[in-house]
This record gives structure tokens, sequence and C-alpha cells, in this order.
């Protein structure tokens, strides 16, 4: 995107409230929008802004590793879940604004909150390199507010480590100086590459399951510790493996699988079912399929949940988030949560980003929540393709 165009649509970001049928809802704290109603364009505008000094730094100390191999987590506030971005910066940046959780200084702002993103940053978009940094300085600020940043790995991410090259814009090479500096960026010794190895694979998070692409029975019954454990095993060593049993390359594993996301709805909620009883879980989160009308779409009574909305410009630009609340109360970080459900959700939303026209002229964006439990959106279970 042109940066005059992010120009004239950041300028009109004023008054962010999440609202739905002209009520405003407040799984998402007020005052998280107070702040972030000055938007710095020409900083912005920058594609290395808040970021650039990231590259060479020292990735992954014993105690920061610790942070990336939990697979099973308790949490008692807020998860977001964030789909497949493949490269467009702005569009993560109007997301994470709107939804309260960045400033436009890039520093995360909001307490107790989770956010998981689903894998496949890169490819497609201009602008995967400076979403990773984002992504990695964030997962250190978020735990100043009693929060955390989770990535997952995509299929994208696999392909780039493995030389699949086909998916990279002449844009993103030039961001890493050229090629060859990608090249090196990528390997075992640069900033990506280090990154990328100490990612998981599929995470649990009080009774869901998020991952990329989707967990069959053949994979979900290994569990989450066993995948984790040969997802980077391979990383230190067969990455490439491209056989038709490798882990990463299977065309059912779970960085490409369809079956859950795509097909009849006896067939897929049956997969769906006897993954999730050798898991524990009760519902599944998964990118990688995108969903043609732009919105997040449930399956199999409420228990999928497909995020792929085609968040990114080179393909639909339509941003959205999941929202699962395990408590009324959004509270300060210095306070304890009191109204704690456990691992039910008290509330399960889709977060869209949409516009609008004010004072006769100016566009502004915003989001509006759906209550998903509710069944505020389209629950897609009876056709035989998406």
């Amino acid at each position: 995107m042109e940066v005059s165009k992010v120009s004239n649509v950041l300028l009109l970001f004023f008054l962010c409230i999440s609202i739905l049928n002209g009520k405003q809802f407040n799984t998402i704290q007020d005052k998280l929008y107070s702040n972030n109603t000055n938007l710095w364009i020409k900083d912005l505008g920058d594609p290395h802004y808040g970021t650039h000094k990231l590259v060479r730094s020292k990735l992954f100390d014993e105690e920061e590793k610790e942070r990336f191999d939990e697979v099973d987590i308790e949490w008692s506030g807020r998860v977001v879940a964030l789909g497949d971005v493949h490269g467009d910066f702005n569009s993560v940046f109007t997301i994470l604004y709107l939804s309260g959780i960045i400033d436009t200084n890039l520093n995360w702002i909001a307490n107790n909150t989770l956010l998981i993103q689903m894998g496949d940053v890169v490819d497609r978009g201009h602008h995967g390199l400076r979403i990773y940094k984002l992504f990695y300085n964030l997962s250190f600020k978020a735990l100043e507010k009693n929060s955390r940043l989770i990535q997952l790995l995509g299929n994208h991410e696999i392909m780039n480590l493995c030389g699949q090259l086909q998916y990279v814009t002449d844009e993103d090479f030039d961001s890493y100086g050229g090629k060859m500096m990608r090249q090196y960026e990528w390997s075992k010794h640069g900033f990506i590459g280090k990154y990328l190895r100490n990612l998981n694979i599929a995470i649990k998070v009080n009774d869901t399951i998020y991952v990329h692409a989707g967990l069959v029975p053949k994979y979900a019954r290994m569990g989450l510790e066993e995948i984790a454990k040969l997802a980077h095993e391979l990383l230190k060593h067969s990455i490439c493996d491209i056989s038709p049993n490798s882990l990463f390359y299977d065309e059912d594993g779970p960085l490409w699988t369809r079956n859950i996301a795509i097909g009849s709805h006896n067939y897929s909620c049956k997969l769906l079912e006897e993954s999730l009883k050798y898991l524990n879980a009760k519902r599944m989160v998964i990118g990688h399929t995108i969903q043609p009308n732009g919105r997040i779409n449930v399956r199999c009574n409420q228990q999928l949940f497909l995020v792929d909305t085609g968040i990114s410009d080179a393909i639909m630009g339509k941003p959205t988030l999941l929202e699962l609340m395990y408590s009324s109360e959004y509270q300060d970080i210095d306070k304890k949560i009191t109204d704690f459900k456990g691992k039910e959700p008290f509330s399960i939303n889709e977060l869209l980003v949409k516009e609008k026209i004010i004072e006769g002229k100016r566009k502004v964006k915003y989001i509006e929540i759906n209550n998903i439990l509710n069944s505020l959106i389209k629950v897609n279970d009876n056709c035989d393709e998406l």
C-alpha cells in the first residue's frame, strides 16, 4: 500500500470505540482508546520504524527460550487470535490498534491479554520482516502488562526456511537489503531463522486448541508436547524433509490440512470431534483456509473457528480478531481478576474492522463486535465446500 494511501486512512482514526448497532461494549477497556487519538504518520510510514534495531540483537538466552516452550497454558483474562497476515503491516497495525492492544508508538498497552498469531506472517505482502520484528518486540513488552504474545508456525514460514520463495515479493527482498541478506536472516544464524526455530506448531489455552491448519486425529493422538518435541527436533536438523510423512510437509499435517476446514459437516466434524477428544479440548481455532466472506466463520456446533479472513491487502484486506473472554471484568494489571469462569469462556466475539463516513467526507475505521455465542455471525455448517 502506498504511503500516501496509508496516511489518508490513518489520519482518520479519531474516536475508535467498539460499536455494534449503536451500543458500546465493555469487552475492551474504554480507556485503552483514550490514548490512541494521535497518529504519527511520518513514523508509521517508515518501514523500519520501531523495529530496525532488532535484527542484529542477541536472541533467546535460556530464560527467554522457556517462554516459547509452553504448549498448555491457563489464562484468566482476554485471549485474541490473529489469523494469517501475509506481509501486510498496515492491517496488523489497524486491528491491534483498534482493539486496544498497541498504541501509535507500537507499544503494548493491553492488560491481561494473550495474543496468539496463527502463522503465515510472510509472503504475498511486502512487510514480513517488519511484522516479525514487531511481534518479537511486543512479546517482551506484553509481559510488563501481565500479557503475552505467542506466534505459531505456518506453512509459509516453513516454505521460506526451506528456500521456497515463489510468493516473496521484490519489495520483501529489498527490505532485507537484497536476496543474499534475506537468505542470511532466514538461516539458523539470522534473526528470522533463530526466531522461527523456537516457535511451536500448536498450543492449548484453557480448553481451546490453536493451530495453523488443523490437527486431524493421527496427529492429535500424539499430544501437543510430542508434536512440539518432534517439530523442534526437525527445526534443528531435518526441517526441509519434504517426504509425505514429514510433520512439516504432510498434506494432512498441522500446517497444510484442509480436511477439517473444508468438506461435508459429517466428515469434517467427525475428524474434529475425535481430535478434540484426544486433546481433552472443547474447540479448535485455525487459520490457513481463507474465508470467502471475509468473516470469522464457525463450524461443527461452535467447536471450530476459522480465522483466516484474508487480512492482508494482498488478498482481501479484511482485518479481524477472534476474542475469547474468560472474565466479564477487564481490570488493571495490579488487580486480580475475581470472576474467572474457569476454562469455559465468558464470551466469544468476532472483532471486525469496518469503515464509515462521518461529517460527509471523512473515512473512519472502527471495530464492530459480534458475539459468536449468541449467533450474531453466520454459522457455516452445512456446506460441502466453503
